[in-house]
């Protein structure tokens, strides 16, 4: 009976000092600056069409970038100046709390799409979009937006 309980205590040492790995593992990915450089590059390399300039921050607190640019072949999205904060614990909510998110200028350009039929002259209608987690937002700010919709009308500034 000794030997078992040898074993177990020897098995849930193994699993304590395991967990202590892991969770050591995502704070250094998500709580430094250099853990979400790596994980910014990997986004890239696997994003078609996405390019991140200057990344800063971490996943814990708030994250900054200097520009994101999102090029496909209907829309070409850049963002300039991005910085927000937020709070990871809301997670455990299950819901995503941004406290504040500030965007220097974003620019919307939408091409025509090859396969896509033209718009009716009809009301737009959104889509019903169901979220897997809840979201608390408190303040945006948006110093400049831009959008260019196919053809040659001038681009909407706002």
């Amino acid at each position: 009976m000794k030997r078992i309980l040898k074993w177990i205590g020897k098995l849930l040492l193994i699993i304590l000092l395991l967990l202590i790995i892991v969770v050591a593992s995502l704070y250094l990915f998500a709580g430094t600056e250099k853990g979400f450089s790596l994980v910014a590059q990997q986004a890239t390399s696997r994003v078609n069409g996405l390019s991140l300039g200057k990344v800063g921050g971490n996943l814990l607190s708030g994250i900054e970038s200097d520009s994101v640019e999102f090029e496909n072949e209907t829309i070409k999205l850049e963002a300039k100046g991005i910085a927000s904060k937020w709070r990871l614990s809301c997670l455990a909510k299950k819901e995503f709390c941004l406290d504040k998110l500030v965007v220097d200028s974003i620019s919307i350009e939408t091409f025509a799409s090859k396969t896509e039929k033209a718009p009716s002259a009809g009301p737009i209608e959104l889509p019903n979009i169901q979220l897997p987690i809840g979201a608390n937002i408190k303040e945006v700010f948006i110093r400049q937006l831009s959008v260019q919709l196919p053809g040659d009308a001038p681009a909407h500034i706002v």
